[in-house]
């Protein structure tokens, strides 16, 4: 309870200085207001603030780091000379590193993008942001690398990194049986349990396959796993590319993915420890009438663009396109990180959650306001 609290307030937070943001860089009034309304009426943004997972608290740094780095865009001469904004810039740039796991292309992409810009446009600014970018990423990397293994507390398994190849690899096994020798089979299954990987292959969702994954597999078996990886992908490339396919299409493909918010509970604690919630039925027609009001909210021709993981992705990368052929390339700085959660999204073990993209979703206002200060400053 008091995390949603806390959860709650954060969000309420971020979306605030979004609001305030906007006011600052004179964006319309009317646009102001539908971006009011699309953050309070979105079941996707209210379901997942009130979710005790890390994605909310992670989209919020994001869209905070983001309207930092539009300001910087903006008004760098503001920026550099107010300590108190380079302060909250750090700290949302470590939240964003001790929480999220792809933190690193995130932080890497954007703030490569943002030190060519400063090199080009002042380097007094360039060195400032240098020393505001190392004292986060030192902090983080003490955290991670000394504290961490000092106590230790290891880190992320493998297998999170490799999906793709496990679901293209799992793909061949099981509509292609034959195709894999039974030697190749056995350097597989040290790494991958075969004949788990083989009946578990769920093209849409890597769980299955990835959770066969055996973490004691030595560097040397994982070196003859990858060899008989690249072997049969010369030989079935086009299995590989629909098992890619297959595992990411909803991110890109409209009527396709996730299309509501978090409805149902999910109490699992760890592997064996389990919360008994229960819905009280003092509140079930309340809830009722909260659920048909979504299921009205998904039907209305313009609501029901926002129930889908895909219009977002489009949202962004055509906002990107739309920079590029503008050529006001330094306005791509606060979208690269939007773009680095997209491109992880597309290699992440479900197809089509909003889980992976929540970030671009909370931004969604913030990247409207880029494109409309952008076409305003060309004009």
């Amino acid at each position: 309870f008091l995390f949603i609290i806390f959860q709650t307030i954060l969000t309420l937070i971020a979306f605030l200085f979004l609001i305030k943001s906007m006011k600052k860089n004179n964006i319309p009034s009317l646009v102001i207001a539908f971006s009011v309304i699309f953050i309070g009426g979105s079941s996707i943004i209210s379901s997942y603030v009130i979710a005790a997972i890390k994605d909310t608290i992670g989209a919020c740094f994001v869209l905070i780091y983001n309207i930092l780095l539009l300001s910087i865009i903006v008004d760098g001469d503001k920026f550099f000379k107010n300590i108190t904004q380079q302060i909250f810039f750090a700290f949302s740039l470590l939240i964003i590193l001790l929480i999220k796991s792809n933190s690193l292309f995130i932080v890497g992409v954007s703030s490569f993008s943002l030190l060519i810009y400063l090199f080009k446009k002042s380097r007094e600014w360039m060195k400032k942001m240098i020393i505001v970018l190392l004292v986060p990423i030192g902090i983080f990397f003490v955290y991670d690398k000394v504290i961490l293994p000092y106590f230790e507390v290891t880190g992320t398994n493998k297998k999170e990194s490799y999906s793709i190849p496990f679901m293209q690899i799992s793909r061949l096994a099981h509509n292609n049986e034959t195709a894999i020798t039974e030697e190749d089979q056995e350097i597989i299954d040290k790494v991958l349990s075969y004949s788990a990987v083989k009946n578990s292959y769920d093209p849409e969702l890597a769980d299955g396959v990835k959770n066969t994954f055996k973490k004691d597999a030595t560097d040397e078996e994982f070196n003859d796993f990858w060899k008989v990886y690249f072997k049969y992908l010369k030989k079935y490339p086009r299995v590989y590319v629909a098992g890619f396919v297959n595992s990411t299409y909803a991110y890109i493909y409209p009527d396709a993915g996730e299309t509501k918010g978090l409805l149902e509970i999910d109490y699992r604690i760890g592997e064996k420890t389990k919360f008994k919630l229960v819905n009280l039925t003092e509140f079930s027609d309340f809830r009722l009438i909260m659920e048909c009001f979504d299921e009205i909210k998904t039907d209305l021709p313009i609501f029901s663009l926002f129930n889908h993981v895909a219009y977002y992705d489009w949202f962004l990368l055509l906002s990107m396109i739309l920079v590029i052929i503008k050529k006001r390339y330094k306005y791509l700085i606060p979208m690269m990180s939007l773009f680095a959660i997209f491109v992880s999204s597309m290699i992440s073990p479900v197809n089509g959650s909003f889980r992976y993209i929540l970030a671009i979703v909370f931004c969604m206002p913030l990247i409207l306001s880029i494109d409309l200060i952008m076409l305003k400053e060309k004009k």
